[in-house]
Protein backbone atom coordinates (compact mmCIF):
# COMPACT_ATOMS: atom_id res chain seq x y z
CA UNK A 1 0.00 0.00 0.00
CA UNK A 2 1.34 3.41 -1.18
CA UNK A 3 0.46 6.13 1.49
CA UNK A 4 0.25 9.64 -0.69
CA UNK A 5 1.57 12.68 0.43
CA UNK A 6 -2.27 14.02 1.26
CA UNK A 7 -2.73 11.25 3.72
CA UNK A 8 0.76 12.20 5.89
CA UNK A 9 -0.02 15.62 5.87
CA UNK A 10 -3.51 14.84 7.16
CA UNK A 11 -2.16 12.56 9.43
CA UNK A 12 0.55 14.59 11.16
CA UNK A 13 -2.52 17.76 11.56
CA UNK A 14 -4.11 15.09 13.10
CA UNK A 15 -1.72 14.14 15.24
CA UNK A 16 -1.11 17.64 16.05
CA UNK A 17 -4.58 18.45 17.25
CA UNK A 18 -4.95 15.07 19.17
CA UNK A 19 -1.48 16.41 21.04
CA UNK A 20 -2.28 19.44 21.55
CA UNK A 21 -5.85 18.22 22.79
CA UNK A 22 -3.68 15.56 25.05
CA UNK A 23 -1.27 18.15 26.15
CA UNK A 24 -4.03 20.67 27.53
CA UNK A 25 -5.33 17.81 29.38
CA UNK A 26 -2.41 16.76 31.37
CA UNK A 27 -1.43 19.81 31.94
CA UNK A 28 -5.21 20.33 33.54
CA UNK A 29 -4.42 16.65 35.39
CA UNK A 30 -1.28 18.19 36.52
CA UNK A 31 -2.89 21.07 37.71
CA UNK A 32 -5.65 18.94 39.59
CA UNK A 33 -3.15 16.79 41.33
CA UNK A 34 -1.39 19.76 42.75
CA UNK A 35 -4.45 21.84 43.72
CA UNK A 36 -5.46 18.55 45.75
CA UNK A 37 -2.00 18.13 47.48
CA UNK A 38 -1.38 14.55 45.94
CA UNK A 39 1.83 15.07 44.10
CA UNK A 40 2.86 11.04 43.72
CA UNK A 41 6.49 12.18 44.26
CA UNK A 42 7.55 10.28 41.09
CA UNK A 43 8.70 13.24 39.44
CA UNK A 44 8.47 13.41 35.53
CA UNK A 45 7.71 9.37 35.52
CA UNK A 46 4.40 9.17 33.86
CA UNK A 47 1.82 8.02 36.41
CA UNK A 48 -1.27 8.26 34.46
CA UNK A 49 -2.86 8.06 31.29
CA UNK A 50 -2.85 11.79 30.22
CA UNK A 51 0.84 12.27 30.69
CA UNK A 52 1.66 9.03 28.52
CA UNK A 53 -1.12 10.05 26.01
CA UNK A 54 0.78 13.28 25.65
CA UNK A 55 4.13 11.70 25.43
CA UNK A 56 2.40 9.28 23.15
CA UNK A 57 0.74 11.61 20.49
CA UNK A 58 3.75 14.09 20.80
CA UNK A 59 5.98 11.45 19.64
CA UNK A 60 3.10 10.36 16.66
CA UNK A 61 3.29 14.07 15.69
CA UNK A 62 7.18 14.12 15.31
CA UNK A 63 7.30 10.73 13.49
CA UNK A 64 4.45 11.77 10.93
CA UNK A 65 6.30 15.32 10.56
CA UNK A 66 9.46 13.80 9.90
CA UNK A 67 8.31 11.05 7.49
CA UNK A 68 6.09 13.65 5.17
CA UNK A 69 9.39 16.06 5.10
CA UNK A 70 11.63 12.66 3.78
CA UNK A 71 9.05 11.90 0.93
CA UNK A 72 8.93 15.46 -0.12
CA UNK A 73 12.81 15.39 -0.37
CA UNK A 74 12.48 12.60 -1.81
CA UNK A 75 9.86 13.89 -4.80
CA UNK A 76 11.80 16.91 -5.36
CA UNK A 77 15.35 14.67 -6.04
CA UNK A 78 13.17 12.43 -8.10
CA UNK A 79 11.83 15.17 -10.45
CA UNK A 80 15.42 16.85 -10.83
Amino acid sequence: MTFTPKFWSRLAILALIAAGVSAQLAWLHMVSVWALGEICGRGPALHCPWCAAAVGFAALAAMSARCGARRRIEARVRAD
